[in-house]
């Protein structure tokens, strides 16, 4: 998530701009779709780019968790990790839920898991042609990132 904040801050003047024009335009209707639509689409594209950052982090986690395990001379904690190969593209076919449940425990109360899960869903809307009508709130989701990222079990 090396960049998260960049991104933001790229985002966050987009955004500004785009509201003042919104701001100016509340009295032509025509025009002010347009730069609602505007804002919605500027939310998206700056969302996939933003869990572009949280994707990779969790890739690059669940790879030295698989190599932390596979590495265990106890065999009994090493027992299960010998399946993966985390040198292999695809992670050994994980899906991407199973490289979070490697990370993130489903069942915590704190619902980090949930939150991935809810944020790549939407991802899957918006990258794959779906419509997602509302804007997205960016801090919210960067906050929810940064959450993510320290709930991650080294």
């Amino acid at each position: 998530m090396k960049r998260l904040k960049e991104i933001l801050g790229y985002y966050a003047t987009i955004d500004e701009f785009l509201e003042r024009e919104r701001l100016v335009s509340v009295k032509d209707g025509d025009w002010l779709k347009k730069i609602e639509d505007r804002q919605r689409i500027n939310d998206h594209a700056y969302f996939i780019l933003g869990w572009g950052q949280l994707e990779t982090t969790l890739d690059a986690e669940c790879r030295n968790a698989i190599r932390k395990r596979r590495d265990n001379p106890d065999w009994s904690k090493r027992r299960g990790w010998d399946l993966y190969q985390p040198d292999a593209k695809k992670l050994s076919g994980l899906t991407f839920e199973d490289r979070v449940t490697l990370l993130l425990d489903r069942k915590s109360k704190s619902g980090e898991w949930q939150k991935v899960m809810r944020w790549y869903n939407l991802r899957n809307l918006i990258a794959h042609g779906g419509s997602h009508e509302d804007r997205i709130d960016l801090n919210a989701v960067v906050r929810d990132f940064y959450l993510i990222q320290t709930a991650i079990a080294p």
